[in-house]
C-alpha cells in the first residue's frame, strides 16, 4: 500500500554527505575555502561544468567556443570533460579534467553548475545548496526534466533544451544566471542524508519479516 511505502531519497555518495555536515555551519566560507583548495580566486565566480563521468561532446564544444568570452567577464571555470576526451590546456582562471574525483569540493566551490540532470547530479545539487543550468540529454523518456523539477520549483535551478545551448546564449545570460545563483537558498538539504540509512532499516525490517 502506498501509505506504507517509505520514502528514502536518494543515497548519496560519502563524500557529499561529509560535506553537507562540514560546510552547513557556514556556507560562504566553505565555497571560498573549496576554491582555494583547488587553486582558483576565492574572490571571483566559479563555473563548474561537466557531462558526467563520460563527458558531454556537446557541452564540452559550447565551452571550448565560449571559454574565451566567459573568462573576459570575470568568471573561472572548472570543466570536467569525461575521462576519454582529450583535454584543453589549463591557463589562467580554467582547469580542464577528464575525471573529477573529488566532487564534493567541486559543488562547494561553485557559484553556478551546468551539468546533465541526471538523479544522481540533481540530489548532489539539492544537498549541497548549488544553483544549476541543467541541459537534459536530449533522448529518452524526459525523465531529466522531471529529476530537475523540486529544484526548479525551489529557485534553484532552470533547465535549457540542448538545441538552444550555444555559445551566444552562455554569454548573453551569464551575468543573468549569476544574479539567479546569488539569489538562491544555499542551505543545502538532508532530505538524501539518511538515504542509505533508510534502506538498510527497511532491509532488515523486511529480512526479519517485519518485526
Amino acid at each position: 500500500k502506498l501509505s506504507q511505502a517509505l520514502l528514502a531519497g536518494l543515497p548519496l555518495r560519502e563524500d557529499v554527505a561529509r560535506a553537507y555536515q562540514s560546510a552547513s555551519h557556514d556556507w560562504q566560507k566553505a565555497r571560498r575555502d573549496a576554491k582555494r583548495a583547488l587553486g582558483f580566486d576565492a574572490t571571483k565566480p566559479l563555473i563548474f561544468i561537466f557531462g558526467g563521468s563520460q563527458g558531454s561532446v556537446a557541452l564540452n564544444s559550447v565551452i571550448a567556443d565560449s571559454q574565451a568570452n566567459l573568462l573576459e567577464q570575470g568568471v573561472q571555470i572548472l570543466h570536467g570533460i569525461g575521462a576519454r576526451n582529450e583535454a584543453p590546456a589549463d591557463h589562467e582562471g580554467y582547469q580542464a579534467r577528464g575525471y573529477i574525483t573529488d566532487m564534493a569540493t567541486a559543488y562547494l566551490a561553485a557559484d553556478l553548475i551546468i551539468a546533465r540532470s541526471g538523479a544522481v547530479t540533481c540530489a548532489e545539487v539539492n544537498t549541497l545548496g548549488r544553483y544549476a543550468l541543467f541541459i537534459p540529454l536530449p533522448i529518452g523518456n524526459g525523465e531529466q526534466n522531471l529529476n530537475a523539477a523540486s529544484l526548479i520549483s525551489q529557485g534553484r535551478a532552470e533547465i535549457l533544451p540542448q538545441a538552444q545551448f550555444t555559445p551566444d546564449w552562455i554569454n548573453q545570460n551569464l551575468s543573468r544566471l549569476l544574479a539567479c545563483s546569488s539569489a538562491a537558498p544555499i542551505s543545502g538539504s538532508t532530505i538524501d542524508i539518511e538515504a542509505t540509512t533508510k534502506i538498510v532499516a527497511l532491509m532488515d525490517h523486511a529480512l526479519s519479516g517485519g518485526k
